[in-house]
């Protein structure tokens, strides 16, 4: 009696010990996974803001804005920008050939305010599914509006990694 009594003791007692480990690991996981896209989030606003800052310093000393010399330095980051004029017309970007129609797209679609980052999924021609945060910042100057800079970052990887798929 007491053999079989201690059996299903012990069977619940790791049966409930496996079920709060099981949770414990779920909660570090989503936890985790909510600080790096927090993260994420933030660096590309605060990208996004720089590099509006600097397209506005070229703008009024030149007055034309110009693409970044740092190109290939986004691209093995996997950020990009894209700058779009009141008009809705491009001026200056930096945005690998795959994202273009994407972040196209999304740029002229953007209803968001200035300073808030988005999630975008897209999927590519060959059936590949993007990730990509994307965050707009407005170039203004004593006229008003000059143009609206859409900066954004491949987090296509990130999202492998921790949900094992997209």
């Amino acid at each position: 009696m007491f053999k079989a009594t201690r059996r299903k003791l012990t069977l619940l007692y790791a049966s409930l010990f496996f079920c709060l480990l099981l949770a414990f690991a779920a909660i570090v996981l989503m936890s985790s996974t909510w600080l790096i896209l927090n993260e994420l989030k933030q660096e590309v606003r605060l990208l996004a803001h720089e590099e509006a800052e600097e397209q506005q310093a070229v703008y009024t000393m030149k007055g034309v804005f110009i693409g970044n010399e740092e190109e290939s330095e986004f691209e093995a980051e996997g950020s990009f920008y894209y700058v779009m004029d009141r008009n809705g017309v491009n001026v200056s970007a930096s945005v690998p050939l795959r994202l273009q129609p994407a972040v196209m797209e999304a740029a002229q679609s953007w209803q968001e305010p200035a300073g808030t980052t988005k999630l975008i999924k897209t999927h590519l021609e060959k059936g590949q599914t993007v990730l990509f945060l994307l965050s707009s910042e407005p170039i203004t100057d004593e006229a008003g509006l000059l143009a609206t800079v859409y900066f954004g970052k491949d987090i296509t990887s990130y999202y492998v990694l921790f949900c094992n798929s997209i």
